[in-house]
């Protein structure tokens, strides 16, 4: 059962009643999404650090390195068994006896979003997705037909209606009778026995169309990932941890190679899921930025400004502004005789979505090109091809579209740099 008090406290006074705890264990209030209270007294915690039990004094942080398919959590039931469901932004997770089993696509779900969780009158387990409104008969989800394909974000019910919060509004289903039951089972076998023939040919288009689409950006990503874990930039890597080291340079060596296996951590970690929060991939970005500027002869001065906290949690698509950010480097920064300097900057815009700017004060890209034509770097130029290739896939496959733009920087005629703008939209359907 979800609560609001709990042995006469408010759940405000609760948590300043863990403070001393839970600051311990990195556990703050304000992250908590879902909170669930058992019948034993124990309670559960969802938050975007994991999944948080207390009991008997005793705070225990469960994470993905203890089976949990992610530690972004949204939603918590307990289902007619006892065993917890978790909603996350990477699927479902169920703890049960100490375990974890997490559901995915092969459950049945279309989309891995799940933005609540919910155990109806009849005890049966339905989830809020970005596809729709999923229900799990025992074994796998089936998708409501009628909202297939709607953003779910809320679901509730009462004794005629299910009542769905969905991108269109607040949408009513009547529920089905006993009475209307068997007219139903009469008359719908008979209505999609006239439709099957035309309808059919319609709904293989649109199945063999979203697998395209989902196996365009399984490869996209796939690119992408390769292009960010390039050789070039790890035998770099390597080649600046081996100077430290012969210059006997312990400290910046030690400093160098945390950072880089840090960011190759967060690589492979983020390769893993299709959306990734602004923070995580802010925290990515002045990783490798700050990698390269200890590593470049003249250095070069960088910074990440986000215009609004609240932008921190908004979900992007993973791998998507990194390849800009070294691109600006290498092509910008790379040949440049005097220090350079990169800005990348957050805002939001007045039609809901994100702007991201990234510019330089490099060579600009004329002079970039022509050094290419040279042979300089040739595959950071099949990089921003990968790249290019990911966002139309994105696009593709979802409503909302992220828009590109690329233009150099003027200063009294001169190119003084490069400007990248990145817009991407606050509510996405990937």
């Amino acid at each position: 059962m979800k609560f609001t008090f709990f042995a006469g406290c408010s759940l405000s006074i609760l948590l300043a009643t863990l403070a001393p705890l839970s600051a311990q264990e990195g556990f703050l209030p304000h992250e908590v999404r879902d909170v669930l209270a058992d019948p034993s007294g124990t309670i559960w915690f969802a938050t975007d650090r994991g999944l948080f039990q207390f009991e008997a004094d005793t705070l225990l942080r469960l994470t993905e390195s203890d089976g949990l398919v992610s530690d972004s959590l949204t939603s918590l039931i307990r289902d007619k068994h006892g065993r917890l469901w978790i909603g996350t932004r990477d699927g479902i997770s169920i703890y049960s006896q100490g375990r974890f089993s997490n559901l995915s696509y092969k459950d049945g779900l279309l989309d891995k979003t799940i933005h609540q969780l919910y155990l109806s009158t009849n005890k049966r387990v339905w989830a809020a997705t970005d596809k729709g409104p999923h229900i799990f008969d025992g074994r796998r989800f089936q998708v409501v037909g009628v909202l297939k394909d709607t953003a779910v974000f809320y679901i509730e019910e009462n004794e005629h209606n299910w009542i769905f919060l969905t991108e269109n509004g607040v949408v009513r289903l009547e529920k089905q009778t006993r009475s209307k039951s068997v007219a139903w089972r009469i008359v719908v076998p008979l209505a999609l026995g006239l439709t099957v023939i035309g309808a059919g040919g319609y709904w293989l288009h649109r199945f063999v169309l979203k697998s395209k689409l989902k196996l365009a950006l399984t490869k996209s990503q796939q690119k992408a990932l390769l292009a960010q874990m390039n050789p070039h930039f790890i035998f770099n890597s390597l080649n600046s941890v081996q100077k430290f080291i012969l210059e006997e340079n312990r400290e910046a060596a030690h400093e160098y190679l945390a950072k880089f296996s840090s960011l190759m951590r967060m690589t492979l970690e983020n390769s893993r899921r299709e959306t990734i929060l602004l923070r995580d991939e802010i925290k990515t970005i002045e990783l490798y930025l700050a990698l390269e500027a200890q590593r470049f002869q003249q250095g070069f001065d960088y910074s990440v400004d986000v215009s609004d906290d609240e932008l921190l949690e908004i979900e992007i698509p993973t791998m998507l502004l990194q390849p800009f950010v070294e691109n600006a480097v290498w092509h910008g920064l790379a040949n440049k005789e005097t220090r350079g300097s990169i800005k990348v900057a957050f805002a939001k815009s007045a039609s809901n979505h994100l702007i991201c700017e990234i510019q330089d004060n490099g060579i600009g890209r004329e002079k970039a090109a022509a050094q290419q034509r040279q042979g300089a770097e040739i595959r950071k130029s099949r990089g921003m091809e990968i790249i290019q290739e990911r966002i139309a896939a994105l696009n593709r496959a979802s409503r909302a579209k992220i828009e590109c733009k690329i233009e150099d920087r003027m200063n009294n005629g001169a190119v003084a740099g490069t400007l990248v703008t990145l817009s991407i939209p606050v509510v996405l359907s990937w």
